[in-house]
């Protein structure tokens, strides 16, 4: 079960070239008028960043995420400086500088994700914030996964706790646990609406890296199903709520939009993107390992793309030069700066609307 998977010469430039816009549609509207503009470019040679090595499960950086005020992005691998393997290692990177801390605990604990001001990690104590000193500890199992909320103070949380797997909605305001009925399955996604409602993409294990799908469930913030979805073709890895949370983005082999009020698919497109994020009513981005793209988020079709140079390492295996270069991305909460990493740099986008 996965967990939540300065040099004396600043390694962060002003990043001006590397990113070629490209329409892919015609056509002046609110969705072809969204602009991604580069900021900063962190390489991670001389950084304090650790490289990226590939081993049999992938690449090692493992997480990519913004803290909720978007001041830091944290940078998750699972190797060391000298490219060793071994337990999940944080490193923040200051947005607005570029500056870069290491935030390995010393105490054993795992980091989980990033929550308002900073990492969150999971030990015998449960669940912490050491930077947030009004984060309430909760108590977990043996290994979880955590998933949490851009808009609301809740969590969606799957424990394991000897060969029982639990999942519950978590209020980090008053520690209130709410049980999802899913026994025997755990989330492979999770996805947030602004209204409270939740998306969990139910999976079962299998002997290899992927994960057999077992449908996708719709929840109201007080744990009630709203909608069922039936399985998809292989296991979710990336689910959106879109249109202000009335429709619902899924990828297995293809992209699907799905209407929440009658369950039916309004739209659907021949992509898998690793990444897709909405944008509000009239965008959302994704990228495919290898390019991103601009979406009309009604039809699903991208409307714009932009390449970035992300060289994949001549000596990679064919399997991981197929994916390209694009590994993680994260969008911060505000949906203006995109952040991407390759195997050499972490990308700082900003992303506009056109005048």
């Amino acid at each position: 079960m996965s967990r939540f998977c300065f040099g004396a010469v600043p390694a962060c430039v002003l990043f001006l070239a590397g990113v070629t816009p490209a329409q892919a549609a015609p056509g002046d509207t609110p969705t072809a008028s969204r602009e991604i503009v580069p900021v900063r470019k962190v390489a991670l040679e001389g950084s304090g960043l650790p490289p990226i090595v590939v081993h049999r499960s992938g690449p090692s950086l493992v997480r990519l995420d913004f803290q909720g005020d978007s001041k830091r992005l944290f940078f998750v691998s699972n190797v060391d400086a000298a490219g060793r393997v071994g337990r999940w290692r944080p490193h923040a990177i200051e947005v607005a500088t570029g500056a870069v801390a290491d935030h390995t605990p010393s105490d054993g604990t795992e980091y989980v994700g990033a929550a308002e001001h900073g990492p969150l990690f999971a030990g015998p104590d449960g669940l912490r914030a050491p930077d947030d000193p009004e984060f309430p500890a909760i108590a977990l199992g043996d290994r979880a996964d955590v998933f949490l909320s851009p808009h609301t103070p809740h969590a969606v949380v799957c424990e394991l706790t000897g060969r029982s797997l639990k999942t519950s909605i978590v209020d980090l305001e008053t520690r209130k646990a709410t049980p999802v009925r899913m026994p025997g399955h755990h989330a492979s996604a999770v996805a947030f609406a602004p209204d409270g409602r939740i998306a969990i993409a139910r999976a079962s294990f299998t002997d290899g890296p992927d994960v057999a799908s077992e449908g996708i469930l719709v929840l109201a913030a007080d744990g009630s199903v709203v909608r069922r979805l039936p399985p998809a073709t292989r296991g979710v890895r990336v689910l959106a709520f879109a249109a202000g949370g009335a429709r619902l983005v899924y990828a297995d082999d293809r992209l699907h939009l799905v209407a929440l009020d009658t369950g039916e698919e309004i739209a659907s497109a021949d992509a898998a993107p690793a990444f897709w994020a909405d944008l509000g009513e009239d965008a959302a981005v994704s990228h495919d390992g290898r390019t991103i793209r601009i979406h009309d988020p009604a039809t699903l079709q991208p409307v714009k793309e932009f390449a970035l140079d992300a060289p994949v390492p001549a000596d990679a295996p064919e399997r991981i030069k197929e994916r390209g270069g694009l590994l993680r991305a994260a969008l911060s909460k505000d949906g203006t700066l995109l952040a991407v990493a390759t195997f050499d740099a972490v990308h700082f986008l900003r992303i506009e609307r056109g005048k």
